[in-house]
């Protein structure tokens, strides 16, 4: 093979390395390389995900049907809530989709993504993760031309998360030629809760009224805060719901308490002192008027 390939007067080295098609199912980290000035994938493995999905929702279904059934490019964005689930969903809608799986790095400039995907001819799932929080290199109104495909390049399912949609481009909202589906999440439903309420507590007595306890106290009803208090109800089965929620690293509406057995030694009852001492001023009252 020669050294050197010539287009017009333009005379560049020859590219090593062997021809490769990019695997369905395998995913890629879509990396730049500043010295370089060149986009190019790091192969990697493939999706991992838990043995147990709770709360499934069928959606990926549907955006995949949608996705098939045309020739253009979906977009989806999922927003809301920390740790409720909108990464494992787009892990799953990822790997259903049976398409080679581009991750695109923290670090990566998203304007140099048009010209690279121009080059590309093969249907591909893309994924950005954590959009908001990366403006300096993931400019939204970058995305756009990406998402429009107006650009020559492949036919692409387009996956995004952020946990607030208000820091993002006006333009990629209410515009399904760009965004097509829109899904929220504001944490994990009552059903979800028992589920994993089901799966994770060994006493069968604790189960009973614990998702409701659950859903109408903690704020926060993400899978690692729910699965977090089933598995220390688990060391501690005979201690209350209040107790082992007062030192939990978990907002709620429940109360922060002593321990308030009934058969506890060392129980103090507030009301009692506060009834005693009421009483005991009415009677130096008594006794002044009395002596008086």
């Amino acid at each position: 093979m020669k050294e050197f390939v010539k287009v017009g007067n333009i005379i560049t080295p020859q590219s090593q390395g062997l021809e490769y098609e990019l695997e369905a199912g395998r995913c890629y980290y879509l990396k730049y390389d500043k010295y370089e000035d060149k986009s190019f994938l790091l192969r990697d493995g493939e999706l991992t995900l838990p043995k147990k999905i709770y709360g499934g929702t069928g959606l990926e279904e549907r955006i995949l049907k949608s996705f098939n059934s045309s020739n253009k490019s979906v977009g989806v964005l999922l927003e809301g809530l920390k740790g409720s689930g909108k990464t494992l969903f787009s892990k799953v809608l990822a790997k259903k989709s049976g398409l080679p799986i581009i991750i695109v790095d923290e670090e990566y400039p998203v304007q140099r993504a048009v010209e690279f995907f121009a080059k590309i001819e093969q249907p591909i799932c893309l994924l950005f993760d954590e959009l908001e929080k990366n403006t300096y290199f993931w400019k939204t109104d970058k995305l756009l031309k990406l998402l429009d495909g107006v650009q020559p390049g492949p036919k692409k399912l387009t996956i995004m998360t952020c946990n607030s949609i208000n820091n993002l481009d006006d333009n990629l909202k209410n515009r399904c030629s760009r965004i097509r589906y829109y899904i929220h999440y504001d944490g994990l439903s009552l059903s979800s809760i028992q589920e994993i309420v089901n799966d994770v507590i060994e006493n069968e007595s604790n189960k009973i009224g614990l998702a409701d306890k659950i859903f109408n106290s903690v704020k926060t009803k993400s899978y690692d805060n729910i699965i977090s208090i089933c598995k220390e109800i688990n060391i501690f089965p005979d201690m209350l719901f209040e107790d082992i929620m007062s030192i939990m690293n978990i907002d709620g509406n429940y109360n922060s308490i002593q321990s308030n057995h009934d058969n506890s030694d060392n129980n103090i009852n507030v009301n009692k002192i506060i009834n005693d001492m009421e009483v005991a001023v009415k009677d130096i009252g008594t006794n002044k008027l009395n002596n008086d």
